[in-house]
């Protein structure tokens, strides 16, 4: 195909070769249809092997040096550990809480689980206990505010400081009690050995069945 001609002098003319010349360069620079077919294939590949990496980096080790989250549900085929979890005293949030199993010391800090309570996964059986009914009904349950639910809403230099915050009733024992009380086994405790806290579940299900046995044992001998 012939270039246009261009009307007027040579210079005109030479104008509009090279006008034509940029049209024509243009259209070869731009991608034909195979073209963009086989880049939007690149891509693709691209994506796929991005996403086989991922999914091969989930399915293992996952190391989030920020934050983290999730918008919908987390599956977790392996173990989760979160050793912030194990030292962070949720009585300083706003919140409710809940009690739950996870390793706090060693080289396991911070992994969640659950503890057995079958034949095969215990030994050295013993009925003979620390405590007697009387140390049960000795404890005195209170009704308190955490001293750091109380300094979220008086206190200005707390980070989550809000003068509305309706401090929240909580009910429950005081772990010094227990110990002195030879209920020491239903406390946990700190590396350094001072107490932490209280294992709620397991103090509800043993001292309440010493009490009743005890209550049962004291009916019958009266002949009730």
């Amino acid at each position: 195909m012939g270039y246009d001609s261009a009307p007027g002098d040579e210079i005109n003319q030479l104008f509009t070769i090279l006008k034509d010349f940029r049209r024509r360069l243009a259209e070869l620079e731009r991608p034909t249809g195979s073209q963009t077919a086989s880049a939007l294939r690149t891509l693709q590949d691209l994506v796929n092997g991005l996403l086989t990496q991922v999914n091969g980096v989930f399915s293992g080790y996952v190391q989030a040096g920020g934050n983290l989250t999730v918008g919908g549900q987390g599956h977790f085929t392996g173990y989760l550990y979160s050793v912030g979890s194990s030292t962070i005293d949720l009585s300083s949030l706003a919140g409710l809480r809940q009690g739950t199993w996870q390793l706090y010391t060693g080289a396991n800090t911070g992994l969640f689980g659950y503890a057995p309570s079958t034949l095969a996964s215990k030994t050295n059986l013993s009925e003979s206990l620390p405590f007697t009914a009387e140390d049960v009904y000795a404890t005195i349950p209170f009704v308190y505010e955490y001293i750091g639910q109380v300094a979220i809403r008086d206190d200005p230099q707390n980070p989550e400081h809000d003068p509305e915050y309706p401090v929240p009733s909580e009910i429950g024992l005081i772990a010094e009690h227990l110990i002195a009380r030879n209920m020491g086994v239903f406390v946990v405790f700190n590396e350094d050995g001072t107490a932490k806290t209280i294992d709620y579940p397991l103090f509800g299900a043993v001292a309440n069945l010493v009490a009743v046995r005890d209550l049962d044992s004291r009916l019958k001998a009266a002949g009730l």
